[in-house]
């Protein structure tokens, strides 16, 4: 199989669970990822 025909054939299968985010660690996160962008000059 050549490179090529490599990326063509392959997928990906995720499994997800169906589970909220508690509010306090989406904030967290939130929160985190807002320092990033200003650190990297990145607009939201």
């Amino acid at each position: 199989m050549t490179e090529l025909e490599a990326i063509l054939e392959r997928h990906a299968v995720r499994n997800y669970k169906d589970i909220k985010i508690e509010k306090e660690k989406a904030r967290l996160i939130e929160d985190r990822i807002k320092e990033l962008n200003e650190k990297g000059n990145l607009l939201e």
